[in-house]
């Protein structure tokens, strides 16, 4: 019985010593993401300090964004008031995922610029985004952060 523990244990010992002189495949690295890796239709949601937003953003592939959204908000009385709101802009992002946007929303005197990170892409479409998450640099409506996630619904 010791014989065969100890050819067990030889023999799994150099399975041992086999498996960590292997080299192991390198994973491979992701394409560059790019401007055309927002593209199409996206829910915007937002859910932050007693606010709640949600609506569309349309990216164009191509640096270009509108938005359509809603913004429901507390009125100061225990009530709740819904602002519709719609704006366009511009977006860049960089070759690792991350990049801006800057957008003039209709009422507001000055474009929300958000940083964002792509968080997951469809795999059979390269880089295509399908879902960011992103942080306004400045506050919403009632002040409260802004970071909205955006999902990827169509072209």
């Amino acid at each position: 019985m010791c014989t065969r523990r100890h050819a067990l244990d030889l023999l799994f010992g150099g399975f041992l010593v086999a498996c960590v002189g292997t080299t192991h495949p390198v994973q491979a690295q992701s394409p560059p993401f790019t401007d055309g890796s927002l593209h199409g239709t996206y829910a915007y949601i937002n859910n932050s300090a007693d606010v709640g937003s949600l609506g569309l953003i349309v990216f164009d592939g191509s640096g270009g964004v509108t938005a359509q959204i809603k913004v429901n908000q507390s009125d100061n009385s225990g009530g709740r008031k819904v602002t519709p709101t719609s704006g366009s802009g511009t977006y860049s992002v960089a070759p690792a995922g991350t990049g801006t946007l800057t957008i003039q929303f209709e009422g507001l005197s000055t474009p929300s610029v958000y940083d964002f990170v792509i968080t997951d892409v469809n795999k059979r479409q390269g880089t295509l985004a399908t879902e960011v998450f992103a942080v306004a640099e400045t506050p919403g409506f009632a002040g409260q952060l802004v970071a909205p996630t955006w999902k990827r619904i169509s072209d």
